[in-house]
């Protein structure tokens, strides 16, 4: 720490920059971003994999409109970006820096870090998850505010709701994200012959985003679906009754384990659009703070 405040990299300076950069980075692609995650959400709700996207684009812009077929939930989508933004990135790069001094491994740091940012992270953003998704699967005119006022009695257990697979949907995320996201970097820099000190040229940044995203999303996405299950407008059949396992036991049963991937390819689409901008600009960070 003393050693790069006297060459005058402050880790500090730093930190609050990958902040600043993270909370930017999320809002400047929102407006393209919640689209995917609108069109993913609803194919989730209707568990259908065998279900054309394209054609499902087409019936909710007949149906609902640019606006609330694809820009419902907007608001409180926002806000959870730029909270989450804000604290991951510095976190994405405090985490890796302490384990770092035990565990001598990189792909175990940050699977660890990863384990230990969705610890925290789970309970700030399960309300904001929560309407999110509460909104993209509307089937009737409703609003935010007519959503808070119609919970106002049991609110904080209306905002929680399915905070079980938020859980293991973020700890399973963070840590094959920065897992996975190590081990491709390492996997395309020795094919590259790129060294440590240079950003990977875009093509081999572009071929680290869609494997992490495809590896990303094979690991994922069951529990993404069942967290949507359980947070969606019209609570589902399948979330009615005992927990997580007995409602993936239902959705199996009933829909097959194939159900659980409906909309995976946009979850790719969407994977690859954040991915390109957070692996370059963390890489870069990393090396400052770790020079």
């Amino acid at each position: 720490y003393m050693g790069r405040l006297m060459s005058g990299e402050n880790p500090i300076v730093i930190y609050l920059q990958s902040s600043v950069v993270g909370a930017l980075r999320g809002l400047i692609g929102l407006p393209i971003e919640h689209p995917f995650d609108s069109l993913k959400t609803k194919l989730q709700s209707k568990l259908d994999i065998k279900r054309p996207i394209f054609k499902t684009m087409i019936e909710v812009y007949r149906t609902q409109g640019l606006k609330d077929g694809f820009y419902a939930g907007f608001i409180p989508n926002s806000v959870r970006v730029s909270i989450k933004n804000i604290y991951r990135w510095p976190l994405m790069l405090v985490f890796p820096s302490i384990y770092r001094l035990f565990i001598k491994d990189e792909s175990n740091v940050k699977l660890i870090a990863g384990l230990s940012i969705a610890a925290m992270e789970t309970y700030i953003i399960c309300p904001l998850e929560r309407l999110k998704v509460t909104l993209m699967t509307k089937t009737e005119k409703v609003s935010l505010s007519t959503l808070l006022r119609t919970n106002r009695m049991n609110i904080f257990s209306y905002l929680y709701q399915g905070l079980l697979p938020q859980f293991l949907r973020q700890m399973l995320s963070w840590s094959t994200f920065l897992y996975f996201d190590q081990f491709f970097r390492d996997y395309f820099r020795k094919i590259t012959d790129t060294p440590r000190n240079k950003d990977l040229p875009i093509v081999p940044l572009l071929g680290v985003c869609f494997c992490v995203g495809v590896v990303n999303t094979a690991i994922v996405y069951p529990v993404d679906t069942i967290k949507t299950i359980y947070q969606q407008f019209e609570k589902s059949k399948h979330a009615q009754t005992g927990g997580i396992i007995e409602t993936f036991h239902q959705i199996r049963q009933s829909s097959g384990l194939k159900s659980l991937y409906a909309g995976y390819q946009v979850r790719i689409v969407q994977y690859m659009i954040q991915s390109l901008v957070t692996m370059g600009a963390l890489e870069r960070f990393e090396r400052r703070l770790r020079a």
